[in-house]
């Protein structure tokens, strides 16, 4: 079985632009992703991962520096990196 994971940005009232993404893998890719993404949130003192807070050091991130920042993000694009998960994405002008 495959699982695939859908998320947005941009609201058609808020912004010209809409992007969407997805990720698609096996099960077992999953579970294996997972691990080493939950891992390194733990070796970072991070309880997740979101960008709209990380960004500004907002919520959970609130004190944290910028190196403390660049490293959660870095470890994150390696778990996702390691693994056969298939990425497609997009942008659209909402006016189209």
């Amino acid at each position: 079985m495959f699982r695939a994971y859908f998320d947005e940005s941009g609201d058609s009232q808020d912004t010209a632009f809409l992007a969407m993404a997805t990720c698609i893998a096996p099960d077992a890719t999953w579970d294996e992703f997972n691990g080493r993404w939950s891992e390194h949130l733990a070796a970072c003192g991070a309880p997740y991962l979101h960008m709209r807070e990380l960004a500004h050091f907002k919520g959970a991130y609130r004190g944290w520096n910028e190196q403390q920042r660049k490293q959660l993000f870095a470890g994150c694009l390696d778990a996702v990196d390691a693994s056969d998960i298939v990425l497609v994405g997009t942008a659209m002008k909402v006016a189209d």
